[in-house]
């Protein structure tokens, strides 16, 4: 079955739709840092066009969220801020598709931080994990090489999302926590048996 939904899905990652829609990110980055070497409007086909323009929108966008984080760092402006706190910008009615300015938006710097933090410190806590049981406790090391990679999505992801602090990210965070916590309490009962002589060791160590 999953050998089945990943061939599906690779294959429509890998259709020639998405192959030029995905080249079109390219054209879009040459527009913003060199406009003279991007492809002419005349030149692209309507899907390419389509996608111009909602990368554009999402790059003015995300500009103008981050000059306004800049005017607000210390706490921002919240969830629903009054009209004439958005300068009568179009763009910053409603929410910009990433993830960590829009916690600067909610919290200012503050929110931006925490945001990353919270990414931050599973990946971290997952490393000490893995090393701490890689020859003591498989399962574990295995589920904290989980949580660095869940945490990695989440980042990646990010990137293209509204929906900062969601329920998987916090659950995540909150999870990795725990088995750090575990992970040191087992570590320091597994030293003293470690110490034992080889014939006094449980069947285990």
């Amino acid at each position: 079955f999953m050998l089945g939904l990943v061939s599906v899905g690779g294959a429509g990652i890998v259709s020639e739709s998405n192959i030029k829609r995905i080249a079109g990110i390219g054209n879009l980055i040459i527009e913003i840092f060199n406009p003279e070497k991007a492809k002419s409007e005349a030149e692209m086909t309507l899907v390419e066009k389509d996608d111009a323009d909602s990368g554009r929108i999402r790059y003015k966008k995300a500009a103008a969220t981050f000059a306004l984080i800049l005017k607000h760092p210390i706490m921002g402006i919240g969830p629903h801020p009054r009209l004439d706190v958005l300068e009568d910008n179009y763009l910053l009615y409603g929410m910009v598709h990433t993830e960590a300015l829009v916690a600067g938006r909610l919290m200012g710097i503050t929110g931006i931080l925490l945001y990353l933090t919270t990414l931050y410190l599973p990946f971290r806590w997952g490393r000490v994990v893995r090393r701490m049981t890689a020859n003591t406790w498989p399962q574990l090391y295995n589920f904290a090489y989980a949580l660095q990679a869940q945490a990695l999505v989440i980042l990646v992801g990010g990137a293209f999302s509204p929906s900062v602090f969601n329920f998987p990210h916090m659950t995540m965070f909150v999870v990795s926590g725990a088995i750090y916590r575990i992970a040191r309490e087992h570590a320091a009962q597994w030293q003293p048996v470690q110490e034992l002589p080889a014939n006094l060791r449980p069947a285990y160590a």
